[in-house]
């Protein structure tokens, strides 16, 4: 089906969201154009479950592009759908936003995705300097760490603008130490250091 289809189909009301208001087809279609906008090489794709809960914590610079280019990064390469939390919603727009993936940027969403079994992805804080990893609050990672879900490192390299982003997918960092006694503050510089790493290795360091 095409993106021009799938909203036709929702301009005739013949259509269906889940409880989080995704409309499945229509995301897939955003998908299928975003292949079309962005040239993608996501390495690491392997370290997304097949099935159930994963939360990629994905660096960014300015924030506008990053978690759409993973998830048509992800999507184009497992078909799993990334629920994108954190875009910015107004009231107007919140609904359209939902319907490809869009989710609120709250602890409580996050948990609740989480507990269906998504893939949802965060972004770091914005930083102002070039290649560096912006800050992650612990409340991000707060939630997976309760919950006993796998956090995956995602580094981006691309311009905000341009066609063509590179990025890496790291193995899970939290998993092997749930159980001991690990705060949240202390999970999430493992994370940003982990995505600090991957970053570097994209810029051949």
């Amino acid at each position: 089906m095409t993106l021009v289809d799938a909203v036709a189909r929702r301009w005739r009301g013949d259509y269906t969201v889940d409880a989080f208001g995704l409309d499945a087809e229509l995301h897939d279609a955003a998908v299928r154009l975003g292949r079309l906008r962005w040239s993608i090489d996501i390495r690491g794709t392997e370290h997304v479950p097949v099935e159930g809960p994963a939360l990629l914590v994905v660096q960014r610079r300015i924030g506008l592009s990053e978690q759409a280019i993973v998830a048509v990064g992800v999507g184009s390469a497992t078909g799993r759908r990334v629920r994108s939390a954190g875009v910015p919603f107004v009231r107007a727009a919140e609904a359209p936003l939902r319907r490809i993936g869009a989710a609120l940027d709250h602890p409580a969403e996050t948990a609740a995705l989480l507990r269906d079994g998504h893939v949802v992805s965060v972004g770091l804080g914005w930083s102002p300097v070039h290649d560096d990893v912006g800050p992650l609050a612990a409340a991000v990672v707060a939630v997976p760490l309760a919950l006993g879900v796998p956090v995956l490192p995602v580094a981006l390299r691309g311009r905000e603008w341009g066609r063509a982003w590179r990025g890496l997918i790291g193995g899970p960092v939290l998993p092997a130490r749930y159980g001991e006694d690990l705060t949240s503050v202390e999970a999430a510089e493992m994370v940003r250091a982990e995505i600090r790493r991957l970053a570097d290795r994209l810029r051949g360091r």
